[in-house]
């Protein structure tokens, strides 16, 4: 990877984490960030899979793309459940899901750290550790379920700012 690359790259990351910072605490600025923070967002997701490429070669592409169509089923289904089955998420589920969501992001901040200083101080690898275990499964199905329910909150929330008459401001946030 050239050195331009790695720039545009760690930009388009910031760039993400930046936009969204903003139209989280500014939501009247979502109208005109969003679609250069889309853009970011599709880019550092391109980083992501390049990364699982490289790290898996021949199959860090495949499981990006297994992925891909996991997603699209995921929102095809939340939205079918929530349109056609009635079923809603109440407040109290909403705040559990939101602390999960929480400590499966600082853990996995912290095993990819970890992961990072034991392989560039003593040489060992967790990933190729984890990635042959049943652990590994375990914890990509677990993911995948809190990946859904929030995806599912996601739609009855933007739903609750249309119905509800939330002034026009914050469609683009939903």
């Amino acid at each position: 990877i050239s050195i331009e690359m790695f720039l545009i790259y760690g930009a388009a990351i910031i760039a993400t984490v930046v936009f969204q910072l903003i139209i989280t605490f500014k939501p009247e600025a979502a109208k005109g960030l969003s679609i250069p923070y889309v853009i970011c967002e599709g880019i550092s997701i391109g980083v992501i899979c390049d990364l699982m490429e490289f790290a898996l070669p021949g199959e860090g592409f495949a499981l990006a793309g297994g992925a891909l169509m996991i997603t699209l089923g995921i929102v095809a289904a939340a939205c079918i459940l929530y349109s056609h089955a009635g079923l809603r998420a109440k407040p109290g589920f909403i705040k559990f899901i939101i602390i999960v969501l929480l400590g499966i992001s600082i853990g996995s901040v912290f095993f990819a750290l970890t992961s990072l200083i034991l392989s560039l101080t003593a040489g060992i690898s967790l990933w190729s550790m984890y990635l042959g275990s049943s652990l590994s499964i375990l914890v990509s199905v677990i993911m995948v379920i809190v990946a859904s329910i929030y995806v599912f909150i996601t739609i009855q929330q933007t739903n609750e700012i249309v119905s509800y008459g939330i002034d026009k401001t914050y469609e683009w946030y939903a």
